[in-house]
């Protein structure tokens, strides 16, 4: 994981610098970078791969691109329920929904893309990262990312380090709708 993290740092894996147009796939263009989140540190690359194994609604295994070998993410500012195998009580409520979820929309080989925030790694050694399924971050809006549908379908709650919440009030926004509408973890006690 730290020789990716270097690879990441010294930009030499991420995203291409040129895209293939969407009408036309011979045609290229100059790979647009606002749409990516802006943290306290400065802008990193988005880095590209497929998903290998989910492990719950916050957490999953990916193949990076290009022979970046793998690694496990943990989603940036969501929390879903914990899933608890390895205790007596078993899972939270809607843990399995959660977990059922993500496999949905992060199935294995599914290609995804991360970016990240101020901080990229966190004391477990999992990539934190904002993630996109499918198209590269800035071709889309962030209401398309990963994070920000568990959240507004109710599978998650938002979850906030200190040097990561460049996407905070979207979040906290579609928080909002799903605890309005009685979605997923909002029907637990």
């Amino acid at each position: 994981m730290r020789f990716l993290l270097a690879l990441l740092a010294a930009g030499l894996i991420g995203c291409p610098t040129e895209a293939p147009a969407e009408d036309d796939d011979d045609s290229v263009q100059e790979w647009d970078a606002t749409g990516l989140p802006e943290g306290s540190d400065p802008a990193r690359a988005p880095l590209n791969g497929t998903v290998n194994f989910v492990i719950d609604g916050d957490t999953f295994d990916i193949e990076f691109a290009h022979g970046g070998g793998s690694g496990r993410v943990r989603v940036l500012a969501i929390n879903t329920p914990e899933m608890n195998s390895d205790e007596p009580w078993g899972p939270d409520c809607w843990a399995q929904e959660a977990t059922d979820r993500a496999g949905e929309l992060l199935a294995e080989g599914t290609d995804v893309w991360l970016t990240f925030d101020g901080e990229v790694e966190d004391t477990y050694g999992r990539l934190l990262s904002y993630v996109f399924v499918g198209r590269a971050p800035g071709e889309v809006p962030f209401e398309d990312s990963f994070n920000w549908a568990m959240v507004r379908e109710g599978h998650a709650r938002t979850f906030f380090f200190d040097n990561n919440r460049t996407f905070e009030d979207t979040l906290r926004s579609a928080e909002q709708l799903a605890a309005g509408e009685d979605l997923g973890v909002w029907r637990c006690n």
